[in-house]
């Protein structure tokens, strides 16, 4: 046998197979998603996993870089991930959202394809944003803790039934949706004091309909007082139960009767609800477990399950303010982004709340169906 020839066949072969390989991609490098996060806590983790592991079957190597809640350290690392040219970056900015318009662009600017959610970065700056209206959304918390309190307090007098208030407002998204929170305790509609993340109680505040009369607020629960503390950007568990500590406490014991609570953010959520369990069985809280619930954001499997284990009271996390499905959102995005798609530049999400159904077979969802004024009227 000729053992050149045979070897020429092989190198031919070779030649052949990589040509192959090059039209058809196999030898390709993988094309890059970069992620940046605030933080790798519950439900940011849940939120960067959820993409990933949506868009490596469509060839991405996904990269995460978590910014420890710091808006400089994301700045950087937005910049780091540019110089480098990845074909897609998802940001969920770290603090205020403004700070990031710059660096955003940049990378947009750069041929990066960069999608934005939860908080607005400004028009122009990103590819794509998907976003909720956080007003809204905090106002259907309000309709959801309402509804409960009549179904757990069904003859309660009035400014009976004590809701603690755990804030967030370290941001104007942050104090929108804590103020729509709020909205159960007002009889008439009022206009926001964005920076204070209340109503404003002046006349002038009143919100009037076309025939210069006030007008009520279908979300108002006459039953409900609202108790806050006052540390005002509760974010984590800790956080809620070091809140709650401080609740019980002050003023001589005098909110140790607190119904309910309502919380901007869904770890503080789940930390007040631990709490509350832990304070039923040391009889720090004198109220049947059964009369009591917590109310947060972030529908995440783990939150789900949570919810779920209140029916015999393990838990007292009774349902969940959503935003849609963002992060589907942001998925469908990114996938339309990978093959050249064209998307919107603003994409709000519908909102709604999400409790668990009457058996606990799984959940209902009641959404927003417009049952205020434009927002516009508020601010």
């Amino acid at each position: 046998m000729d053992t050149r020839k045979s070897w020429g066949k092989r190198v031919l072969a070779s030649l052949m197979l990589a040509t192959v390989a090059a039209a058809t991609g196999a030898f390709a490098a993988p094309k890059t998603l970069a992620i940046c996060v605030p933080l790798y806590a519950e439900y940011f983790k849940y939120v960067a996993d959820t993409i990933k592991d949506a868009m490596t079957p469509l060839g991405y190597s996904v990269e995460i870089a978590s910014a420890d809640n710091d808006t400089q350290t994301m700045i950087n690392q937005i910049e780091n991930f540019t110089t480098r040219r990845p074909e897609l970056m998802y940001v969920f900015p770290a603090g205020d959202a403004t700070s990031f318009a710059d660096t955003v662009k940049k990378a947009k600017d750069a041929g990066i394809k960069v999608v934005i959610s939860h908080n607005y970065t400004g028009p122009g700056t990103a590819t794509a944003t998907a976003m909720a209206q956080e007003f809204f959304m905090g106002c259907m918390g309000a309709k959801m803790l309402g509804a409960w309190v009549d179904a757990a307090y069904p003859g309660a007098a009035p400014g009976s039934v004590k809701v603690l208030v755990l804030e967030s407002t370290l941001l104007p998204l942050m104090n929108q949706r804590c103020a729509g929170m709020k909205l159960i305790s007002e009889k008439y509609l009022r206009k926001v004091d964005v920076p204070a993340a209340a109503f404003i109680e002046a006349s002038d505040g009143l919100i009037l309909d076309k025939n210069g009369k006030t007008i009520l607020n279908p979300f108002y629960n006459p039953k409900v007082t609202l108790v806050g503390v006052a540390n005002r950007t509760i974010m984590s568990n800790a956080d809620a139960q070091q809140a709650l500590d401080i609740a019980f406490t002050a003023n001589s014991g005098a909110n140790k009767d607190i119904a309910a609570v309502i919380c901007y953010s869904g770890d503080a959520a789940v930390g007040a609800s631990e709490k509350l369990v832990q304070m039923s069985l040391n009889g720090t809280l004198k109220a049947d477990l059964s009369k009591v619930a917590v109310f947060g954001a972030d529908n995440t499997p783990t939150n789900q399950k949570i919810m779920l284990n209140s029916k015999s009271n393990q838990s007292v996390l009774r349902g969940v303010m959503t935003n849609g499905d963002i992060i589907g959102t942001v998925i469908k995005l990114l996938t339309k982004l990978s093959k050249g798609e064209k998307v919107d530049e603003l994409n709000y999400e519908p909102l709604g709340y999400m409790v668990p159904k009457a058996d606990y077979s799984g959940f209902a969802q009641v959404m927003y169906k417009n049952e205020l004024p434009a927002m516009e009227k508020f601010f």
